[in-house]
């Protein structure tokens, strides 16, 4: 993978005014950033913990629980792919996080030696001036331009990476189905806020925006808590369903169409909706994708997941994780 001619990691000025103040509930935080090899930047964490492990699975999903483990990164991608794509090792207790920009391109650079079926569909995006954001621009986002939040602090955007990164490893068909079934409710919410005689209706569908910015989290978020052994039980559903990412994969992709998903929610609040869906659907407004079918096999996302993570294993030259994958 080619990238900017810098200076090596060591030798790169670090800028502090970024960093993070020390806190209790964290076991490593943002100390510095520096330039990174794409033309983005590099955010510095360090572990300031007794501990020798970068989590204290102690505490749950808050704190340490919600940034996550460096190491989870490392366990399945490997440390020449995590070093590629801009989670450096600096030493036992120093490792880099990418920002949007800096992951972009190494996205963009690692598709590059990829397999076309393998590529990835997913990108990331920086707030600017905020570390989160709402449940709508979250939903808005992914649907229209395929992107997700990084955010800038530490536990935030640790939490966004460790925990959302490997959405990349889900077949391109998949992310495309979502995304046109976000685009689809999104479609319906404007028409309906903007048709006087059903304006009414508009807040309880803003309400159904927010309930599938949920699920596009916990689809996004099913590789890694699905597939990755390191990953506490505490901090998942693994405990509650052993077969965890064929559960995810069909929760989350429960609906053949757009359209599909669309009459699930009019139906369920009454038949005044049901009718406004009607008039929705006959003025055109729906897209393309309205009745566009997810074009693969609900059991084959599993699979289609592995054998991507595989092939970006096989870039750098490391043997597969998953025994025949796909």
């Amino acid at each position: 993978m080619s990238h900017l001619d810098h200076a090596p990691l060591a030798e790169r000025s670090r800028d502090t005014s970024a960093a993070d103040p020390p806190s209790d509930e964290h076991s490593y935080r943002i100390v510095a950033t520096c330039a990174g090899d794409y033309g983005g930047r590099l955010k510095i964490i360090r572990n300031e913990s007794a501990f020798d492990t970068w989590m204290n699975h102690e505490r749950g999903f808050g704190g340490d629980g919600l940034s996550g483990d460096p190491a989870w990164m490392v366990e399945l991608l490997g440390e020449r792919a995590c070093a590629a794509l801009g989670m450096h090792a600096l030493g036992p207790r120093e490792r880099t996080l990418p920002d949007a920009d800096e992951v972009n391109a190494a996205l963009d650079a690692l598709d590059g030696q990829l397999d076309p079926e393998d590529r990835t569909a997913l990108r990331f995006y920086e707030p600017q001036g905020y570390n989160t954001v709402s449940d709508v621009e979250y939903a808005e986002v992914f649907a229209r331009e395929g992107r997700l939040p990084v955010a800038h602090g530490t536990s935030e955007a640790a939490h966004d990476l460790h925990f959302h990164f490997l959405g990349v490893l889900l077949p391109a068909e998949v992310i495309r189905h979502k995304r046109a079934e976000g685009r689809a409710l999104l479609a319906f919410r404007d028409w309906v806020a903007a048709e006087p005689s059903v304006a009414e209706l508009a807040p309880a569908l803003q309400q159904a925006v927010v309930a599938w910015a949920e699920t596009v989290d916990d689809l996004t978020g099913g590789p890694q808590i699905a597939l990755n052994p390191l990953v506490p039980v505490g901090i998942s559903e693994k405990d509650e369903y052993p077969d965890n990412f064929r559960w995810w994969s069909v929760r989350r992709l429960a609906h053949d169409t757009p359209r599909a998903h669309l009459r699930e929610i009019a139906a369920s609040l009454g038949p005044a909706w049901s009718e406004a869906l009607s008039r929705f659907e006959a003025s055109g407004a729906a897209g393309s994708d309205y009745e566009r079918p997810l074009a693969l096999p609900r059991d084959a996302v599993e699979g289609g997941t592995q054998r991507c993570l595989n092939s970006v294993r096989a870039v750098f030259g490391d043997p597969p994780y998953f025994d025949a994958a796909g």
